[in-house]
């Protein structure tokens, strides 16, 4: 048989990497082809895929657009973290610092009722450079044995953000004051390296009446 893969096209886009390539035969009704010459992008790719015979048998009928489902992995970074404390009403523009991923700010944060906690960052792919949007990312907030995990937002640029109302959100924290972690977690399904990663503590002081 002659098989052919008569296109490899990524489903988030439809971009065709590959196209009527022909698969190498490597014996025992083994073929191979090399995706990752293209360079996908990560993401999961249909391929379609065509088997006709060398020569003429009435025995083999081949097969013409059988589809494969493929998944490339790529790796990720996280850039351009930046947190910062905010008065709620925002009178005064935020004053951000950077954090470098994988160090931990060393700097004593605080925020009370009056305040607003800023998280801002990226998603890269680190094959293309490009800023990416992921399945999963997540800011975690734990003191003991609980935790509260939010769900951060990217904007069209894909750049993401979190902002928490340490009034508004007393309730769900029960009011317990204390120093909280604070973690980035990031995943993807077509993502070989999920971060996990402890960024900062701060201290957040919730109202004694609520």
């Amino acid at each position: 048989m002659a098989v052919q893969v008569d296109s490899a096209m990524r489903q988030s886009d439809g971009a065709v990497v590959m196209s009527k390539s022909k698969m190498a035969d490597k014996g025992a009704g083994i073929y191979e082809v090399n995706l990752m010459s293209a360079k996908p992008g990560k993401g999961f790719y249909e391929l379609t895929l065509t088997a006709t015979p060398t020569k003429a048998n009435s025995k083999l009928a081949g097969n013409e657009g059988a589809v494969l489902t493929v998944k490339v992995l790529g790796t990720i970074s996280l850039e351009n973290v930046e947190l910062g404390i905010v008065d709620a009403d925002q009178s005064t523009a935020p004053k951000m610092t950077n954090v470098a991923y994988p160090s931990k700010s060393t700097k004593a944060w605080s925020a009370d009722h009056h305040h607003k906690v800023i998280i801002k960052f990226s998603v890269k792919d680190k094959a293309t450079g490009e800023k990416v949007k992921v399945h999963q990312a997540f800011v975690r907030l734990a003191l003991n044995d609980a935790e509260i995990i939010y769900v951060a937002e990217p904007d069209a640029a894909n750049n993401y953000k979190f902002d928490l109302d340490v009034n508004g959100k007393a309730k769900e924290f029960g009011g317990q004051s204390g120093k909280y972690s604070v973690d980035l977690i990031i995943g993807d399904a077509v993502v070989s390296n999920p971060i996990s990663w402890t960024l900062a503590d701060i201290n957040l002081e919730f109202p004694g009446n609520l």
